[in-house]
This record gives C-alpha cells, sequence and structure tokens, in this order.
C-alpha cells in the first residue's frame, strides 16, 4: 500500500515540468498570434536622411539649412515673424514612419542619442568639437533631425499623462505598433548657456523658472574646472549638463572660446536647439519662462548689441599685437562694434561664429596678445563679426539688464541683500518696454531674498 502512494506521488511531481512546458508554448503561440514581434523602423532612419534631398529634410523637420550667399532666407525657415503662430510649429508625419511612434522605438533613439553626446563630458579637443558641430549642421543629414516628427510626437505623447492612447496600444508598455501616430505639436527649444567660475548660488530660482516647460529649452553649463561635481542633485536641471571645460579670464580669447564650446555643445546635443542664449552665474531671471520664450522665439534676429561711440573704441581697435593694421583689410574701424557679451543667438548665427573659428579668417585678428590695459574681447569679436558678416540679422539689443555705475568702473553694479525688493525687480522689468528678461549682478547672499519674490520674478 505504501509502496502504490509513493509512486502516484512521483507520477505527479515529474508531470508538472510537462505541464509548466505545454503552459509556456501555450502562452507564447497565444502572444506570438495576438501581438507580432516589432521591428523598429528606428535602424533605417540614417539611410533614408543621408538619400533624402536636403530641401525635403528641412521640409520635414522644420529645421533651418544653413544659409548660403544665394538663398540667405532659407535659414530663417524655422524662425516665423512676429505675425505668425511664433511659439510652436508641427511636425510633418508620414504614413510609412507612423509604424516606428512605440515607447520602444522611442527608447531606442534616446539609447542612440546618449550614445553620440551624453553624457556631456566628452572627450573631444575644441577644434574636433567645433568641425563635429559644423559639420552636422551643414550636412543636414543627421538621423535625428530627419526622424524627429514621430520621434518627437512620441515624446510629447509619453511626457503628457492627459493625452489619451490610441485604441490598439493596450497600455503605455505596449511594443504594437500604432496605426495613427499621435501629432501634439513640438517645440523649438533655447539652449541656456550658464558660464560660471564658481557654484551656482540661484540654481533653486532657476530650477523655479525652468519648471513645467520641459521640451522647450536645454541647459549647458561651462564651469571652472575644479568644479566638475557641481550640481549632485538629479531632480535640478542642472545635474549633468556641465560641458567640458577650461580655465576663462575676463575680456580675453579664452572667454569667448568658453561660449563657443558651450554653442557647439548645444548645437551637437539637440537640432531643436534654435536659439543660444548666454547667461553668467550672477544673471536671474527677471520674467517668466513663456514671456522670455515669446520674445526670443518671435524674433528671426540675434538679440546682440552693436555699440559705435564709446571712448574706448580707438584703443580697443588697435590694441592688440600688431596694431590696427592687423585688422585691415577684414575689419575696418567703421565696422568694429562693442556690446555686452550675453546676447541670445540664432542658429544661423551660431554656426557662422563657429565656423570663422575653423577658418580663422576674422577670429585671428582678435586672438591676438593685448598691449594695452584692456581689449575685451568678448565684448567685441562677436559684435563686429555679425556686424560685418550678417548685419541686418542682430536687431542691436541685449535682454540682460546691468546697471552701470555713475562713474567710470569696469564692472557693474553688484546688487547686495538690503537692496532686494519688489520695487527693483519691477523697475527692471519695466525697462525698454519689457525687453529684458535676466538681469546682473547679484550677490551669492541675496538667493534667498530673491526665491521670496519669485512671484514677481516670474511674473
Amino acid at each position: 500500500m505504501k509502496a502504490m502512494k509513493t509512486r502516484s506521488w512521483l507520477d505527479t511531481a515529474s508531470a508538472i515540468p510537462l505541464i509548466a512546458i505545454l503552459s509556456f508554448s501555450i502562452f507564447m503561440v497565444w502572444q506570438w498570434v495576438t501581438e507580432p514581434p516589432y521591428t523598429p523602423a528606428i535602424s533605417n532612419f540614417q539611410e533614408r536622411a543621408n538619400t533624402f534631398p536636403l530641401d525635403q529634410v528641412a521640409a520635414l523637420t522644420s529645421i533651418a539649412l544653413p544659409a548660403t550667399n544665394s538663398d540667405t532666407a532659407a535659414s530663417n525657415r524655422v524662425l516665423p515673424g512676429a505675425d505668425e503662430k511664433i511659439d510652436e510649429f508641427e511636425y510633418f508625419v508620414h504614413q510609412e514612419e507612423e509604424t516606428s511612434c512605440c515607447k520602444c522605438a522611442f527608447a531606442e533613439r534616446e539609447s542612440e542619442k546618449s550614445q553620440r553626446v551624453a553624457p556631456l563630458l566628452h572627450g573631444w579637443n575644441d577644434s574636433e568639437l567645433i568641425k563635429r558641430a559644423v559639420d552636422l549642421d551643414e550636412g543636414a543629414t543627421d538621423r535625428y533631425s530627419a526622424s524627429l516628427d514621430c520621434l518627437q510626437s512620441e515624446a510629447s505623447t509619453f511626457n503628457n499623462p492627459e493625452t489619451k492612447l490610441p485604441k490598439d496600444r493596450k497600455n503605455e508598455s505596449s511594443r504594437v505598433p500604432c496605426t495613427s501616430c499621435i501629432r501634439p505639436k513640438a517645440k523649438v527649444k533655447i539652449a541656456f548657456m550658464f558660464m560660471i567660475t564658481t557654484s551656482l548660488p540661484f540654481e533653486a530660482l532657476w530650477n523655479e523658472y525652468f519648471r513645467g516647460h520641459e521640451g522647450m529649452f536645454n541647459v549647458y553649463v561651462h564651469a571652472d574646472p575644479l568644479n566638475v561635481t557641481l550640481f549632485p542633485n538629479p531632480s535640478s536641471v542642472f545635474h549633468g549638463r556641465l560641458i567640458p571645460s577650461a580655465h576663462a579670464d575676463r575680456g580675453s580669447p579664452s572667454l569667448v572660446m568658453a561660449s563657443q564650446r558651450l554653442m557647439a555643445n548645444a548645437m551637437i546635443d539637440d537640432p531643436l536647439n534654435q536659439y543660444f542664449a548666454l547667461l553668467s552665474g550672477s544673471c536671474i531671471p527677471i520674467r517668466s519662462f513663456d514671456y522670455g520664450y515669446k520674445l526670443i522665439t518671435s524674433s528671426n534676429q540675434s538679440f546682440i548689441e552693436q555699440i559705435t561711440n564709446e571712448t574706448v573704441m580707438v584703443e580697443r581697435y588697435s590694441g592688440r599685437e600688431g596694431g590696427g593694421e592687423i585688422m585691415l583689410p577684414e575689419i575696418p574701424f567703421e565696422k568694429f562694434r562693442k556690446g555686452a557679451q550675453w546676447f541670445v543667438f540664432i542658429r544661423r548665427h551660431a554656426l557662422l561664429v563657429l565656423k570663422d573659428q575653423l577658418e580663422n579668417k576674422y577670429w585671428d585678428k582678435f586672438n591676438r596678445p593685448c598691449v594695452v590695459y584692456f581689449c575685451g574681447t568678448d565684448e567685441h569679436y562677436y559684435h563686429t563679426l555679425i556686424n560685418i558678416l550678417d548685419s541686418e540679422g542682430a536687431n542691436g539689443k541685449c535682454v540682460t539688464y546691468v546697471t552701470w555705475p555713475p562713474y567710470i568702473s569696469e564692472h557693474p553694479v553688484e546688487y547686495g541683500n538690503w537692496q532686494i525688493k519688489k520695487e527693483l525687480i519691477e523697475d527692471m522689468q519695466k525697462q525698454d518696454d519689457g525687453q529684458y528678461l535676466f538681469a546682473r549682478k547679484f550677490d551669492a547672499d541675496t538667493a534667498d531674498s530673491l526665491m521670496a519674490l519669485t512671484d514677481t520674478i516670474l511674473h
């Protein structure tokens, strides 16, 4: 009797693996029938991008091609006029590309992009970095530019909790291709480029400024090389946004090179970066993100000053090794310009200055030892270059408010904690018909007082 019970138990135990294998096989067959395996079409984007005529690529992506001598206006297609809908544009999605609108396709695209440029601490030297940025922008065959339509739509779909999924997608993790791709409007982005020497005392205020506007901006930070451990908090918009940096001295060519590193990294990192705003560690926002976004993206010109009548102009024009003669014939004195180093460039101008860095035609004039007290390369190079090569492309304005003391000084007024009042911010906001979006300089000790005025600052 005991032997029979033992045999019955053994028969039951030996059947368990067979039942498990049979159940798994039935499940796999059912899975194959109901959800056929999906092969992302993203792998052939590069081939298709390389075979597209450049004008078709530009039409699909709404990303402007670089201007040529014969067609300057073509480069402004992504920069609408003030009388148009200036804050967004739609991507057109072909029927054949809709099959790639899946979460897994978007994830693969993000993975590819991370291998390309992120983390931003790559190993390229300045020449390699700038050449890559110029070649990428001029070639207009970047796989991500060619596929932004569907994938940007996909990103918006999953980043927006209110978006309803298509009927044929069972849940967010489904790998079933969409038959109708949701096509929300995708926005051009502003690259906010911070040049800092120590920590960023107003990090909390900037985080509040950017909050809720993901997908409309990117942040890049050029810091003193000793500060490579900045922004350890993963919740900060500055986390992981430090680019390879080098020491930069005030008024010197090294400061210009710092801004060029920022622009080159921003151009490579995201083709949707169409505007490039340079800021310092002592800058704060004095307007809401939405206000600034509309003001900047409504313009097809760069915001950069073009001053001609300051007393220092003659000395600085001839103040480099070799004198004024080395500026000729490319830069006659009447074309020499001055302005604040804080600018907002359209993408065409970012490409223009990087190309000159490679060609070394105008940069060679400014990248020489200064033989007078102060040459202020950062206050003249960009301003003069754009005035010579594209004078109509600059509006002569600066969007960063600065207060200068009544006496002659090399430095603007630095606001202390005792000066931080609601009335101060409101007065800055009213200046020049509300054109100022940022302001400087603010002492680091004012951070808490400024945070208490967030409602006024981000108005």
